[in-house]
């Protein structure tokens, strides 16, 4: 009698974490659906070659070149307060990436735009077949205010591109937008 008990009780234990666990999901597939962060709209640049890039559905701000594009949103709801996404593509170095010339050239652009941008080279980034990358962050001064930088750069196939994310606070979310967005570059032919 009592081992039916104990049958009785782990089966209604299992149908109640059963019933827990669908009830999450449904909660974060919900939250999840409702991303600012989620990767829906398709941009294409020309430079190069070209190349297409999945990126959250923000506004895409200022000139759109062939070899940069730069979307921004305010619908991120913490202490990030703003994300400003930038994707560039540009000819990649030939032979061995020396990674620190590629970040002292990024340090140089911003300089050249009247910001000030300090980086540090992190882990290599293997987010996508046949490429060489790392990851890099750091914090960009312009017009009084400081920003947190987040950003991978990469080269595969003679091209060198650069997803990056400013934000008010550093976060694992702009890294991980970041690392999304690089992982969904598809190189077109040249």
């Amino acid at each position: 009698m009592l081992w039916c008990r104990v049958k009785d009780t782990m089966k209604r234990i299992r149908i109640r974490l059963l019933i827990i666990t669908c009830v999450c999901l449904a909660l974060v597939g919900v939250t999840w659906a409702d991303s600012p962060y989620l990767l829906r709209k398709s941009v294409k640049l020309e430079a190069f070659g070209g190349a297409s890039f999945k990126v959250p559905e923000w506004t895409i701000s200022g000139p759109r070149k062939e070899n940069l594009v730069v979307l921004k949103t305010n619908k991120v709801k913490g202490p990030e307060g703003f994300f400003i996404l930038m994707v560039t593509i540009e000819k990649g170095p030939v032979g061995a990436v020396k990674w620190n010339n590629v970040a002292e050239n990024t340090v140089a652009a911003a300089k050249k735009r009247g910001a000030i941008l300090r980086l540090k080279i992190g882990s290599k980034w293997t987010g996508l077949k046949d490429a060489n990358g790392k990851r890099m962050s750091g914090t960009l001064k312009s017009k009084g205010q400081t920003m947190a930088v987040s950003l991978v750069s990469f080269v595969k196939a003679g091209r060198l591109v650069t997803v990056s994310v400013l934000c008010s606070k550093r976060s694992k979310a702009a890294m991980s937008l970041v690392e999304g967005v690089a992982r969904s570059t598809k190189l077109l032919a040249p």
